[in-house]
């Protein structure tokens, strides 16, 4: 599992096997070691009396509690994201859950496959789209017209 944190941001990406073991466990867990005795623990928790995903951070452990229905649903259906903003007295947090999907790069792991992108005029464009543009050669990068290039 891995935790991105940006300001008032936290995003959880599991793998399938974070997933099931939510599912089935209850429970997700990473401990970051900084020195003997020291740790940064990031936890997510199935909880039958939340209502809502909420976040809280005592000695050391970052916890994201997920209301017992929306993670099963979660963990056994096509949806990809949970998300809830969380009402902090300075702002609020943003606490974002998602699957883990492999990357356009290989790497070892047992990540979801491929996704779809559904573009605003509702063409469907398979990832990854770099294997028919090239990274060196897309447009942005590039600053040539890619009109010639085929869909």
């Amino acid at each position: 599992m891995k935790l991105r944190i940006k300001g008032p941001t936290l995003r959880l990406r599991l793998t399938q096997g974070e997933i099931r073991a939510l599912l089935e466990e209850g429970v997700v867990e990473e401990r970051v070691p900084f020195a003997p005795g020291v740790n940064l623990i990031y936890r997510l928790r199935r909880d039958a009396r939340s209502g809502a995903i909420s976040a809280s951070f005592r000695n050391g452990v970052v916890e994201i509690l997920v209301p017992e229905g929306n993670a099963r649903e979660w963990c056994t259906s096509e949806l990809v994201t949970l998300a809830h903003e969380q009402a902090l007295p300075d702002g609020a947090l943003q606490i974002t859950l998602e699957k883990d999907f492999a990357c356009l790069a290989p790497r070892e792991g047992d990540h979801f496959g491929g996704r779809r992108i559904e573009v605003v005029d509702r063409t469907v464009v398979a990832l990854p789209v770099e294997r028919q543009v090239g990274g060196e050669n897309a447009a942005a990068g590039y600053r040539r017209n890619m009109g010639h290039l085929r869909q």
